[in-house]
Formats: C-alpha cells, structure tokens, sequence
C-alpha cells in the first residue's frame, strides 16, 4: 500500500528532506502508493490497516486493500414480498432481516437485535442487494457502539450504511417513497470499498 522513502522519485525525497529538516516529519514516513503527496508515520498506516490489511486515506478516503468492519457474527436472510414499497408500484420487495445473538464486547454485554430493511425488486434495488450482501461478508454494515436512539452502549448499531426500514411513509421515517435512495446507499457502500463488479473492472 506504501512506498518507503527508498522507493520515492528523487523530487519527492528532495521535498521530503526539505520538510524532515525543518522539523515538520517524523523520520519513519512512508507515502500511499496511489495517494498525492500523503505521508504519513509508518507505524500509524499499519495501526489504520489493522488485521484485515485494508484502509482508508485518512485526508482523500482513497482505498487500498478490502476494508472489513467489526461486526458482530449474525446473519442475513433474503425473502421475496408481494407487495410494493411506495414510489415503486411496478415492482414487488425484497425484504432483508439481520439477525444478531447478544454477545460481550470489552467485557461488557450487549443485547442481541433483530433488524428488517426493504428494497424494491427492481433490476437497481437488485444491484444494491448485491452490495449489501458484500457489505454483510465484509462485516461493515453494523458495529458495536452508542443506540442514538436508547444511548445504551454497548449496542449493535448501524454503520453508515442507510436502510430503508419502512415501505411508506417518505424519507423522513425512513421509508419510501426516497427518489435519491438507491442511489445514495451506492455511494455509501462505495466509500466503504464495495462496488458493483463492473465498477472494477
């Protein structure tokens, strides 16, 4: 993911060196590979890729690796529904139950939880149950933290990642109809690595 500083252009060790004596960087720094002009403290990079390897560019958010997530072991179960979300009277739903036993993190127990989201079974709500899927495998569509909602910690809480879990009602109870939705959970689950297959190709 990083070069060390034996493997930088001759201009970047030159601007490296003017900086390091001036007294504005650590002596062991590396550079993100695909990252402008990134440097950062090599033991820092290390800490931020963790045991999965995968990271985030903490100032551009470019990805190197597979991010994976600290989800707790549930699973997620796919039904096919008859009815329609609002706004997608054309199509039937998908219906995504996430199922989490209780469990203890850092020594302290939290509650188990069960969570039901949908999407409309359209070629587009199709893709996104792909993405989920993946988000799912890479453990980062939930994590353990503060329920906003109880201020209970610790509590299985979502990542970042909207779901819809009302199949009316409008954005504001977060249901449909949410023209942008589909759409904007892409770009979610984008920013956390998971891309449609065609997108990295």
């Amino acid at each position: 993911y990083y070069e060390d500083m034996h493997s930088l252009s001759d201009e970047k060790l030159m601007e490296l060196n003017d900086r390091m004596e001036k007294g504005h960087v650590p002596t062991a720094v590396v550079l993100l590979s695909k990252c402008k002009n990134h440097f950062f403290h090599k033991k820092c990079v290390e800490m931020l890729a963790g045991e999965s390897g995968g990271l985030k560019c903490p100032l551009c958010d470019t990805i190197y690796g597979e991010l994976t997530g600290d989800m707790p072991e549930g699973e997620m179960v796919v039904k096919h529904r008859s009815f329609a979300c609002a706004g997608h009277a054309d199509y039937t739903t998908i219906s995504v139950t996430y199922r989490f036993p209780p469990g203890i993190k850092n020594g302290k127990r939290y509650e188990g939880t069960e969570r039901e989201a949908f999407l409309p079974n359209s070629p587009e709500g199709r893709e996104v149950l792909d993405l989920l899927r993946k988000a799912f495998d890479r453990r980062l569509l939930f994590t353990i933290g503060k329920s906003e909602t109880t201020g209970v910690y610790p509590a299985i809480i979502w990542n970042g990642i909207h779901h819809k879990t009302n199949i009316m009602r409008g954005a504001a109870y977060h249901g449909y109809p949410d023209p942008g939705y589909l759409a904007r959970v892409k770009r979610e689950l984008a920013a956390k690595g998971v891309y449609a297959t065609t997108e990295c190709e």
